[in-house]
């Protein structure tokens, strides 16, 4: 295969009047060449720090989701009907907090969650 696809315009027949090869105009393809090397390397570069920046958005995300719902189940294993802890709250308001942000359904109305979050407080004395 010739390099000829490696190089826009690069004629491998082309001579100098001297009937040898123009190495000038291959210091210059070649020079193109690089830049556009650089160029796409430089594309990659970007890319791949983006990408490396939205792994670690996930990843955060991922662990604040972890952590809630760990604080609720072990609200949940605690919990007390009649006065509730404050934990049991506190895992409560973030999992509010946290479906204020993300939730998309229309599976349930939110003002469930948040009348439920005043009876608790209500009965603890947090209101």
């Amino acid at each position: 295969m010739s390099r000829d696809k490696y190089f826009k315009g690069y004629n491998p027949d082309f001579v100098s009047a001297y009937g040898k090869r123009d190495w000038q105009k291959d210091m210059r393809l070649m020079t193109e060449s690089r830049e556009a090397l650089y160029y796409w390397l430089g594309q990659y570069a970007e890319a791949s720090n983006e990408v490396s920046f939205w792994k670690g958005e996930a990843t955060a995300e991922k662990e604040r989701a972890t952590n809630l719902i760990a604080d609720l189940l072990f609200a949940y294993i605690n919990k007390d009907e009649i006065h509730p802890h404050d934990f049991e709250i506190q895992a409560f308001e973030h999992a509010l907090i946290y479906l204020r942000e993300n939730y998309q359904s229309s599976k349930y109305d939110p003002k469930l969650f948040e009348d439920q979050l005043e009876r608790m407080r209500r009965l603890t004395g947090n209101e």
